[in-house]
Parts: C-alpha cells; sequence; structure tokens
C-alpha cells in the first residue's frame, strides 16, 4: 500500500536505505501517484537508484493521434508521475522502446524508463 508511512518506515528503517529500487508499471492509477512518491521517498538514500518503467497508455494515443513522434525528450511524453516526483527527485528518460505491432492482447504501446535519485 503506498502511502502507509507505518510500514514503510519499518521497512526503510530495517531494510534500508536502498542502493536500487526498481519498479514496473506501477504508473497505472494516478491517484496513487502522490502516494507512491511519498513511499520512495521514505525508502530512498543518497546513492539510492530508482528506476521505473512504464508503457505511454493514454499518453502514446495523444502523441500519435496528433502525428508525433513519442521518443524522448519530448515533452510531449513526459508522464503525470513527474510532476509529483520533481520535487524530491531528480530524473530523466533513460530509456524507450518503441511500441512493437500489435498482437496477443499487446497494443504495441511504447516503454520507457525513468531513472530517479534524491534531490
Amino acid at each position: 500500500d503506498w502511502g502507509n508511512r507505518e510500514t514503510t518506515s519499518k521497512v526503510a528503517i530495517t531494510c534500508g536505505p536502498f542502493d536500487y529500487i526498481i519498479a514496473s508499471d506501477v504508473l497505472y492509477s494516478s491517484p496513487s501517484h502522490i502516494n507512491l512518491v511519498e513511499t520512495l521517498w521514505q525508502c530512498a538514500g543518497v546513492d539510492t537508484k530508482i528506476i521505473i518503467t512504464y508503457p505511454s497508455r493514454d499518453l502514446e494515443w495523444e502523441v500519435r493521434s496528433k502525428g508525433g513522434d513519442p521518443r524522448p525528450p519530448s515533452e510531449k511524453c513526459t508522464h503525470k508521475f513527474t510532476a509529483h516526483v520533481e520535487e524530491r527527485f531528480h530524473h530523466n528518460i533513460i530509456e524507450f522502446y518503441a511500441p512493437t505491432e500489435p498482437r496477443r492482447g499487446n497494443r504495441g504501446y511504447s516503454v520507457y524508463v525513468m531513472e530517479m535519485r534524491l534531490k
């Protein structure tokens, strides 16, 4: 449960700070973004490297519908999660995977890899 300060504090004190925090496909629910940032902030140390991967989903549709190129560093490709990250973390897109042909449930989204570090 993102944002559960009591649980996160116990984990951070007992096990942290962590060298790496890796998360994949955790940005699907906008209301949870603030709590996720809080949890990452509690678990990170000055040397922690946070890696988050996410598919473009709604962002991809918006860029494609306007005929734009979805590859970074275009500001059009900045996920709304980054607005919550700005205050506490440095962040940048370190990798981009172009969409593949849709097949077997894969809608052909682009995938972004974001790196974050404490400010």
